[in-house]
């Protein structure tokens, strides 16, 4: 269970290199922010400013 906590989950960093060595460039990249009533979730894309999509889950 979550108390008074604030979590945030950045899952990725957006990667587009033609010289990727491992030929797996991060397409978007996945943020996660979770405290003790809110899922927050946010994708962006190369724009790192705005966030492609957003949403939220209360619980």
């Amino acid at each position: 269970m979550l108390h008074d906590i604030n979590l945030k989950i950045d899952a990725g960093e957006y990667r587009l290199a033609a010289d990727d060595p491992d030929e797996e460039n991060t397409l978007a990249t996945a943020v996660f922010t979770l405290d003790a009533n809110h899922v927050r979730w946010q994708i962006f894309d190369i724009n790192r400013d705005d966030a492609k999509f957003q949403g939220e889950v209360r619980g």
